[in-house]
């Protein structure tokens, strides 16, 4: 296993302590989960120069790093769901996390094809969309434990949030969609 996939695998490690932080109640605990995503991102970037870079570019890694990404996305917002204080809506968590397991299957289908679905521009940006608007939603966790935003309604924010994600997911799914129909045909 190169260094990139190493670094990507230790990106998938991470989920587990940011839903465990997560999943506490305390004031820190939004602030540690918005640390280790940042220490996330950070390792996206580096994974994907390193891989360019020494011409380490492998199948595995085109698997592990989406995967990773996906992972926090899925994991973040299914836990918000359930804390009061944001509003985080189920059906929408459902749609991005739906919109996942198609794509992911229709790139499995497309492999056993023998064709290469390749990531496109909106996928790109939903991930970066879906990471911010994580890292947003865990600012906002973080500023109301501290009752640093009593007079803002932040449920509203944080359902526009959601929603803004929800929608460019499915934008993207679709797009992906219709650029690979003729992998169902």
């Amino acid at each position: 296993m190169n260094l990139a996939n190493k670094i990507t695998l230790s990106r998938i490690i991470l989920v587990v302590p940011f839903a465990a932080v997560l999943l506490n109640s305390s004031a820190a605990a939004p602030i540690w989960a918005a640390v280790i995503l940042l220490i996330a991102a950070i390792t996206d970037y580096c994974d994907g120069i390193i891989a360019r870079k020494r011409s380490e570019v492998s199948d595995i890694g085109k698997f592990l790093d989406p995967l990773a990404d996906k992972l926090f996305v899925a994991a973040g917002l299914i836990i918000m769901i359930g804390l009061d204080e944001i509003n985080v809506s189920a059906w929408m968590v459902i749609i991005i996390v739906f919109r996942e397991f198609i794509i992911s299957s229709l790139r499995t289908y497309a492999a056993t094809k023998g064709r290469v679905m390749a990531a496109i521009m909106a996928g790109k940006i939903k991930t970066a969309l879906q990471l911010a608007g994580l890292f947003l939603l865990l600012m906002m966790l973080a500023l109301l434990r501290r009752d640093m935003l009593p007079s803002l309604n932040m449920g509203a924010l944080s359902y526009l949030i959601t929603l803004i994600m929800t929608l460019y997911t499915l934008y993207s799914g679709i797009v992906y969609i219709v650029k690979n129909i003729d992998i169902l045909k």
